[in-house]
């Protein structure tokens, strides 16, 4: 990948059953795995090569407060990205609600800021009785190494 270095790994044993584990340490960051198998010690071309991609979804915490509410007044959401690092302007993320078993829409964009932290707000200005489910979504981007990803999903009755 353009702008990595590789970094050889231990070699690890096989299993009878063919299984192995390899330990990445916490000093290495990659979302590319190479791996190539040679059937002698020494052997120089290997016999078999393959890569793995790994693709981690996005963790976002969400709070919503209050969880009941009527029209007028506001519920508020916070949170955080639970993972990084974070690009130094922050990161765009999409408040979604809908109706339970409804599909969701996006209401609103907002940015989390350089410490994955952020806030929202919305005013009900419809009249309930009605439940509503939010979530927050984070879409891949090419400074955040991270596939896109969902908070948890928070229930809100508006009376």
């Amino acid at each position: 990948l353009q702008g990595s270095k590789p970094v050889a790994l231990a070699s690890p044993r096989t299993g009878a059953d063919g299984r192995f584990s390899v330990p990445v340490g916490g000093s290495v960051s990659s979302s590319t795995l190479r791996f190539s198998y040679r059937s002698h010690l020494g052997d120089s071309p290997p016999v078999a090569k393959s890569t793995l991609i790994l693709r981690v979804r996005a963790g976002i915490a969400l709070a919503v407060a209050p969880h009941r509410a009527s029209v007028g007044q506001s519920i508020f959401f916070r949170g955080h990205l639970l993972g990084g690092p974070i690009p130094r302007g922050g990161k765009q993320l999409v408040l979604e609600a809908r109706s339970p078993g409804s599909p969701w829409i996006e209401f609103n964009v907002v940015r989390a800021n350089a410490r994955g932290r952020y806030r929202a707000s919305y005013r009900f200005k419809f009249p309930g009785p009605a439940d509503y489910q939010f979530r927050v979504v984070s879409e891949a981007e090419s400074d955040y190494p991270f596939a896109a990803g969902s908070s948890n999903v928070v229930g809100v009755r508006e009376r």
